[in-house]
Order: structure tokens, then sequence, then C-alpha cells
């Protein structure tokens, strides 16, 4: 896997409903040792993270979301067992990639920028 695009945004309407939203894509690589239906059906993964900062209505405060290259979006309440399966290889990959040494030094420097 490797990530292809990275995006945020950071929106509100008025005061209210104050959001970050994260958009990364990921790629399957020929050399991720899946399968070949589960490589056709996710080889891009979209995932959406959403936090809001400001949320008087009792909103979900942080909702994440996928969407594969031939699926419809959806989130860990899914009963699909292969969409199931690549939140959990994604979640594994960017928590890999968080922690890698180069990312944690940039993190830390843009911190303090």
């Amino acid at each position: 896997m490797k990530i292809t695009n990275y995006t945020s945004y950071h929106s509100a309407i008025g005061s209210e409903y104050e959001n970050i939203e994260n958009i990364w894509v990921v790629l399957l690589e020929d050399t991720d040792p899946y399968n070949l239906k589960i490589k056709e059906r996710f080889k891009e993964v979209e995932i959406t993270q959403k936090k809001y900062l400001n949320n008087p209505n009792g909103m979900d405060d942080e909702m994440t979301w996928y969407r594969g290259y031939s699926t419809n979006t959806f989130d860990s309440k899914t009963k699909d067992k292969q969409k199931l399966f690549i939140i959990d290889e994604v979640v594994k990959f960017m928590d890999t990639f968080r922690n890698h040494a180069l990312v944690a030094q940039w993190s830390e420097q843009s911190a303090h920028n």
C-alpha cells in the first residue's frame, strides 16, 4: 500500500458545525499480498475522517468512512467481510505510516513552526 493523495479542509457554517475533514487515498500495489478479487475491488481506497470542533446538536464528534475503487461508501458497521478486512488493513498501514521516523520528525518540526 502507498498513500497517493492527502487533502485537509477546515470549514464551518457560522460558528456551528465547525469541522476539519482529512481525506487520504491509499493505493493497493501489485506486490501487496491480497487476492485478485480484493485488489480489483479495493485497488484504490479513499479514507475520509471528519472531526467536529463545535458540535451543538450532539452529532458524533468524529466520523470515518471508506470508499473502495468499485464500492459504495462504508464504515466499520458494515457486514461485508471484505470491507471489514480492508478497514483493518488500512488502519494497520496508516498506524505504521504515522509512526514512521521521517513522518514523526516532520510532524514535530511542523508543530514548532
